[in-house]
């Protein structure tokens, strides 16, 4: 049996006043949970990391999660190392039947959305500076977690790279913490590419806004995703 680690979810839990709500904002954040354990409201608000089980709809187990308040720090380089599924798929192709691994190796999900904002990297300019080593079976991502825009229906800053040395396309969403309303997707990102800017989906006043980002991970041969991993960010609109 493969060991699974436990689920990392930036929030703050001192940011709610009652333990109704910082249960809403959890499973906002993650919608595939369904049922929560019993926990110590107080403890929560005073101990972070806070650990807590979930129960998700695709499991009949609970699971333990770690919840961690993020820290808002611009260019904080997300080095998600995560096992990819396919790269345990591709060990065990020699060992046992192909249908067999699809099944069991690879999450259903959408396919990959086509390319939208995804430029090709300028290596003089980004490669040098970002590229890191990254063994098989892991992923690397760099992402700015402070959206910045003059006003929502202009262009803004929205920093994304997909080293040229990961094996894996990504794609980024991001959603309003309160609301969950998705105000922005990137499309598709092959390693090599990178955003650099963006549009706002949703027409959204002036104001500093609290939001998670949905970086959700893609095989580039059968487009099918692979995992996600969630993350807070700010989102400014200046006017």
């Amino acid at each position: 049996m493969m060991k699974t680690k436990r689920q990392r979810m930036y929030l703050d839990p001192k940011k709610y006043t009652t333990k109704q709500e910082l249960i809403t904002a959890i499973k906002k954040v993650d919608p595939k949970i369904e049922d929560i354990k019993e926990f110590d409201f107080e403890v929560a608000t005073n101990h972070i990391p806070l650990l807590i089980e979930v129960k998700k709809k695709d499991s009949e187990q609970f699971q333990g999660i770690s919840i961690q308040k993020h820290s808002f720090k611009k260019w904080l380089y997300l080095t998600l190392l995560i096992v990819l599924i396919c790269t345990l798929g591709g060990y065990l192709w020699h060992i046992k039947n192909q249908e067999e691994l699809v099944q069991t190796s690879i999450i259903p999900s959408e396919l990959a959305p086509d390319i939208k904002d995804a430029k090709k990297i300028d290596k003089n300019e980004l490669i040098k500076k970002m590229q890191s080593a990254v063994d098989d079976g892991y992923f690397n991502l760099q992402m700015d977690t402070e959206l910045i825009f003059n006003s929502a229906k202009e262009n803004g800053k929205i920093q994304i790279i997909n080293p040229e040395q990961n094996k894996s396309i990504i794609a980024v969403e991001v959603f309003l913490q309160e609301e969950n309303d998705l105000i922005y997707e990137s499309g598709s990102i092959y390693p090599g590419q990178y955003i650099n800017k963006g549009k706002l989906t949703k027409d959204l006043a002036q104001g500093e806004y609290q939001a998670y980002a949905k970086a959700k991970i893609y095989d580039q041969k059968t487009k099918k995703e692979q995992t996600t991993s969630i993350v807070n960010l700010t989102v400014q609109v200046k006017n």
